[in-house]
């Protein structure tokens, strides 16, 4: 028992720098809370010596890391693994966090500097959490819609791919309004004001146990952009509503 002990003791990390300081960065989190609207953030690994993956998670952001976790949900692991800059926009990140030399695309812009030790940078090509899409198309099962979202015209700001749905080419015939009313852990409530028919575009990852209702009626939920979740909305006003209400 002395041996085992003294064995692991020997490598204890006894440093006295504080282990805490890396999730202290006041100013920079003050500047993202500013921001109202749903969005995720995005911190380069590069920086996680100075931003803690899991620093979104205590002050309430989004971070589409999630937490630093090894149980992870493999079409997600997937997506994330293979993401090129369109999967990103549509997985909604907009703010990206990252060495202050970080040498980026020209879509991202420095909008935070005053962090002693990461730069914010904004995604100028970041897609809403919440929007309407009037193309969409049809494929058969999970592995054509991977297929898909990976071609090379595939634009998820215009196009949806859907399992399972209907395939759309319509134009609406005013400009969508899509609000978010009310959000808590396992609820998403939206106003939806369409001209034409189409499908409300969520990037929520798509998991069995959630729900959805149109006008308080059921409506089907289906895989979107083989990660997310869509729902056929027809035109006029309507209120959708989310619910994680698994059996």
């Amino acid at each position: 028992i002395f041996f085992d002990l003294a064995s692991l003791g020997a490598n204890v990390d006894v440093g006295e720098s504080d282990p805490t300081a890396n999730f202290d960065h006041p100013a920079a989190l003050a500047f993202l809370r500013r921001d109202t609207d749903p969005y995720r953030i995005e911190a380069a690994e590069a920086v996680w010596g100075a931003w803690q993956p899991d620093l979104a998670l205590l002050h309430g952001l989004d971070d589409a890391s999630g937490i630093y976790n090894p149980l992870l949900l493999s079409d997600y692991d997937r997506y994330r693994r293979a993401m090129t800059g369109a999967m990103a926009d549509a997985l909604g990140v907009k703010y990206w966090v990252d060495r202050k030399d970080a040498r980026l695309d020209a879509k991202f812009v420095s909008v935070f500097d005053g962090d002693p030790q990461v730069n914010v940078y904004l995604n100028t090509n970041a897609l809403p959490r919440a929007f309407m899409l009037y193309r969409a198309r049809a494929v058969p099962d999970h592995e054509s819609a991977w297929l898909a979202i990976h071609e090379a015209n595939f634009d998820p700001a215009t196009t949806v791919i859907v399992e399972g749905g209907r395939a759309l080419d319509a134009a609406p015939t005013q400009s969508p309004s899509v609000s978010l009313t009310g959000r808590s852990v396992n609820a998403l409530d939206f106003k939806v004001v369409t001209g034409a028919e189409g499908y409300l575009f969520l990037s929520e990852v798509y998991y069995p146990g959630w729900t959805a209702t149109l006008d308080d009626a059921p409506a089907p939920i289906y895989r979107a952009d083989y990660l997310f979740r869509a729902v056929l909305v027809p035109a006029g006003a309507h209120t959708v509503r989310f619910a994680f209400e698994p059996l």
